[in-house]
C-alpha cells in the first residue's frame, strides 16, 4: 500500500485514497511535473497467488488496451509504471460517485435518467465493438460507472475486458461479476461476444430502475413493473429482451438496442395495442379501399365494354345505312362514344366525299366535330392518319367558290395545307403516308406563294423542287384507286407542265424529263376509268389540254433552239454587213470628195468667167473714162485675156479657184508649183495645198506687169 506523500517514480505525490477493491487500491496523485491531479491504480503483486497473477496480467492488458481508446465516456491512461512490488496504472482523475453509491444513497432512479444514461452506455460500447479486434467489456454493472458533477457518465475498470477471438470457441478464464454476468461468461455457452455486454447493460439497467440488485436474493430478474408498476411497459420489454438467456434472442448490436431506447415508447404493450389497433383498422380501411377499387375497375370495365359495344355497333350501322344522313349522325355518335379512335374520322371522312364534293354545310359539321375533340385526338398516335384523310378531304373535294365557270383548286390546295402539316408533325416517317402527305404540303405552298414570289421577284430555286414533287406524285398515283383524285393529279401536272416549262429549264430540268413527265401523264389517263359525270367532264379538261401542252413544250425548247441558232446568224452577218458597210463608206468618201472638188472646180470656172467678163466690162468703162478710145481698150483686153489663159495653162490639170469677193481674189490648187499673174488693183493671194504665196499687181496707164 503506498503510503500519503511518498512519491511513485519521482514524480507522481500520493495526495489519498479514493478508493479499494479486492487486489487494488485507487489514490488520487498529484503530477508535480505538470501540476495536473492524476489517479493511480495499485495492483500489488504476489507470486504464490494464482490469482494475482491472473489480475496483475489484466491490469496490464486493461492499461495498454485503453491507451489505444479515445472516447468521452472513457478515462484515459497515461502512464504505465511496473515495479518490483506492485504495478502502477496512471490515469484520468474522474470526479463523482459511482452508481453503486448513488443507488445506495438514493435508491432506485428516474426512468428517463436510466434511459439517458442506458443510450450513452450503449455509444461507448459501440465504439469499443467497433475496434478491430472489437473490444468485450464483461463487467457492466453501476460500481463501474461514475457519474459525473454534471451529469454525464464514465466507464472505469476493464479489469476483465478482452479481445474477441472468433478462432475461440469460449473464454480461456471466466471472469465477471455474478449477477451481471451474462450465463455465457461462466463457460458451456461459448466464448463472449457484443450480445454479452447488452446482457450486462440490461442488468445495470434493471438494478437503476428498481433498486434490487441481482445478486441478492431472490437472484432472479423479474419484470421491473413487478417492482414498480408506474414504469414503462415498453422499457420493461427492453430489459426482458436484453436479459434473454440465448444470445440469439438479445438484441444483436447496440445501435439496436439505443434506438429501441429512443422509442420505447412503441415497446409498450399498451402501445403496441393501439398499434395493433390502428393496424387493424388501416386494414379494414385498406380492404375497403382495395374492394371499391376493385368495383370501379369492374365497372370502368363494364362501362369501357359498353362503349366498345356501342361504339362498335354505331360503326356497323353507319356502315350498313343506305340513308347519307343516318350514316353521318351513326358516325358522330361514334366519335362522341370513342374520340380517340380514328375508325370513326376516317368513315366520316368516307360518308362526306361519296358524292364528290366536299360543301360547305359539311364542312361545319366536320369542323364542329372536330373542335370538340382536337386537343384529346392530338394526343393519339391515330391523329396523323386522320389529318391526312383531311387533308386529301379539302384537296379533292372542296367545294367552297367553285361554279360552272371558276374551278377552286387554288382554294382547295390552301385549305388542305394546314391538315398536311399535321400529318407530317405528328406522324413518324415510318409511317406510309407520310412522304405523300409531305409531297403534298410542298406543292400546296408553292401555289400558294408562287404569285407573291413572281411579283417580289423572289420565285428563283423553287421550281426544280416543284417539278420532283409532281413526279413523286406520279409515282404515289399509281396506287390510288380514286378516279378523281388520279384526274385532278393529271390535271395539276398538265397545267404545271404548260405553265411553268420555261421555268423548268431555267432551274436545269432538261426537256427529255419534262417529255417523259409528260407522256408519263398521257399513258396514265388512257388506261383510267370513267364511271361518272364529273370525272369524265374532267378527263374531257385535260384531254383539251394537252395539246396544247405539249406544243408549249415543244414551242419552248424549239425556241430556245432557234434564238441560239439566231444569234449566232445575226452575229456573223452583222460583222460581215458592218465590214462591208466601213469599206463603202471609205470609196464613197473618196469618190465624193474627188466629185466635190471637180463640181466646185467647175462652178467656181464658169464664176471666175462671169467675173471677168463683168470685170473687163468695167475696166472698159474705166479706160474709156480716162480718155482711152476703142482701139486701145480692146487691146488692153486682150492683154488681160492673155494673162489669164496664161495661169490656167500654168496650172496645167490643176484645179484653180478664182474667187472674187470685192477686194480679194483666192486661188486654191491641188498643187505646190502654182504660179500665175494676176492683174488688179489691189494686193492678191495664190494659195496652192497649204503652200501661200503673196503677190503684188502693180497696173499702170500702158501696160501691167506682175510677179
Amino acid at each position: 500500500m503506498a503510503e500519503l506523500g511518498t512519491y511513485i517514480a519521482e514524480k507522481y505525490e500520493i495526495l489519498k485514497l479514493v478508493g479499494k477493491g479486492g487486489m487494488s487500491e485507487v489514490y488520487l496523485a498529484m503530477d508535480k511535473n505538470l501540476n495536473k491531479q492524476w489517479a493511480v491504480k495499485e495492483i500489488k503483486k504476489e507470486a504464490r497467488d494464482k490469482n494475482n497473477r491472473i489480475v496483475i496480467q489484466s491490469a496490464i492488458a486493461e492499461a495498454n488496451m485503453m491507451k489505444q481508446l479515445d472516447h468521452p465516456c472513457l478515462p484515459r491512461v497515461v502512464d504505465i509504471l511496473d515495479k518490483s512490488d506492485a504495478i502502477y496504472v496512471v490515469m484520468d482523475y474522474i470526479e463523482g460517485e459511482t452508481l453503486s453509491n448513488v443507488l445506495t444513497l438514493e435508491g432506485a432512479q428516474n426512468q428517463e435518467k436510466v434511459v439517458r444514461w442506458a443510450k450513452e452506455l450503449c455509444g461507448v460500447l459501440e465504439y469499443l465493438h467497433s475496434q478491430n479486434p472489437p473490444i468485450i467489456y464483461r463487467d457492466m454493472k453501476p460500481a463501474n460507472i461514475i457519474l459525473q458533477p454534471n451529469g454525464n457518465i464514465k466507464l472505469i475498470d476493464f479489469g476483465i475486458a478482452r479481445e474477441f477471438k472468433k478462432t475461440n470457441l469460449e473464454d480461456t478464464v471466466n471472469l465477471g461479476t455474478k449477477g451481471y454476468a451474462a450465463p455465457e461468461q461462466f463457460g458451456g455457452n461459448g466464448q463472449t461476444d457484443v450480445r454479452t455486454d447488452i446482457y450486462g447493460l440490461g442488468v445495470t439497467v434493471y438494478h437503476l430502475l428498481t433498486g434490487h440488485n441481482p445478486a441478492e436474493p431472490p437472484y432472479e430478474i423479474y419484470p421491473i413493473r413487478y417492482w414498480n408498476n408506474n414504469l414503462s411497459g415498453g422499457v420493461e420489454n427492453i430489459v426482458l429482451k436484453c436479459t434473454q438467456t440465448d444470445p440469439n434472442n438479445r438484441y444483436q448490436s447496440c445501435k439496436e438496442l439505443e434506438y429501441a431506447l429512443e422509442h420505447y415508447e412503441e415497446e409498450d404493450d399498451e402501445f403496441r395495442r393501439l398499434l395493433r389497433k390502428d393496424l387493424y383498422r388501416f386494414y379494414y380501411i385498406a380492404g375497403a379501399g382495395i374492394l371499391f377499387v376493385l368495383t370501379g375497375i369492374i365497372c370502368m370495365m363494364l362501362q369501357i365494354y359498353s362503349l366498345n359495344n356501342d361504339y362498335q355497333y354505331n360503326l356497323e350501322l353507319a356502315q350498313k345505312s343506305n340513308r347519307y344522313e343516318e350514316r353521318i349522325e351513326r358516325y358522330i355518335e361514334a366519335i362522341s362514344l370513342k374520340p380517340e379512335l380514328a375508325d370513326a374520322y376516317i368513315g366520316l371522312i368516307s360518308a362526306i366525299k361519296e358524292d364528290m364534293v366536299f360543301s360547305i354545310e359539311e364542312e361545319e359539321i366536320l369542323r364542329k366535330v372536330l373542335n370538340e375533340n382536337l386537343l384529346m385526338l392530338q394526343q393519339e398516335p391515330c391523329y396523323a392518319s386522320v389529318a391526312y384523310e383531311i387533308g386529301k378531304l379539302y384537296w379533292y373535294y372542296y367545294d367552297y367558290g367553285s361554279d360552272e365557270i371558276y374551278d377552286n383548286q387554288l382554294t382547295r390546295m390552301k385549305s388542305a395545307i394546314q391538315w398536311f402539316e399535321d400529318a407530317c408533325q405528328y406522324g413518324n416517317q415510318t409511317d406510309t403516308f407520310y412522304d405523300t402527305a409531305f409531297v403534298y404540303k410542298e406543292i400546296g405552298i408553292f401555289h400558294r406563294d408562287i404569285t407573291l414570289r413572281v411579283m417580289e421577284a423572289e420565285d428563283e430555286n423553287i421550281y426544280a423542287l416543284y417539278f420532283q414533287n409532281m413526279m413523286s406524285m406520279m409515282a404515289y398515283v399509281e396506287d390510288e384507286d380514286s378516279e378523281i383524285v388520279r384526274l385532278e393529279i393529271y390535271r395539276l401536272v398538265i397545267y404545271s407542265l404548260e405553265t411553268y416549262a420555261h421555268k423548268f429549264k431555267q432551274e436545269g430540268i432538261t426537256e427529255n424529263n419534262v417529255q417523259v413527265l409528260y407522256n408519263d401523264v398521257v399513258l396514265q389517263i388512257a388506261n383510267t376509268n370513267i364511271t361518272t359525270e364529273k370525272t369524265e367532264n374532267l378527263l374531257e379538261e385535260i384531254l383539251g389540254r394537252l395539246e396544247n401542252t405539249q406544243e408549249a413544250i415543244r414551242l419552248f425548247f424549239l425556241s430556245i433552239w432557234r434564238g441560239q441558232m439566231s444569234y449566232i446568224i445575226f452575229r456573223i452577218l452583222g460583222f460581215s454587213f458592218w465590214g462591208l458597210g466601213a469599206v463603202l463608206l471609205v470609196i464613197t468618201t473618196v469618190i465624193f470628195y474627188r466629185w466635190d472638188i471637180k463640181t466646185k472646180a467647175k462652178i467656181l470656172s464658169r464664176k471666175s468667167i462671169y467675173s471677168a467678163e463683168r470685170k473687163e466690162t468695167q475696166i472698159r468703162a474705166t479706160r474709156m473714162s480716162m480718155g482711152y478710145n476703142e482701139e486701145d481698150t480692146e487691146i488692153l483686153s486682150k492683154q488681160d485675156n492673155n494673162k489669164t489663159e496664161l495661169i490656167e495653162d500654168r496650172a496645167g490639170d490643176s484645179t484653180i479657184l478664182l474667187v472674187d469677193d470685192k477686194e480679194e481674189t483666192r486661188v486654191l490648187a491641188e498643187s505646190e508649183d502654182l504660179y500665175g499673174l494676176i492683174q488688179n488693183d489691189n494686193q492678191k493671194r495664190i494659195v496652192a495645198g497649204s503652200f501661200e504665196v503673196t503677190s503684188r499687181v502693180v497696173v499702170t496707164s500702158g501696160s501691167e506687169n506682175g510677179g
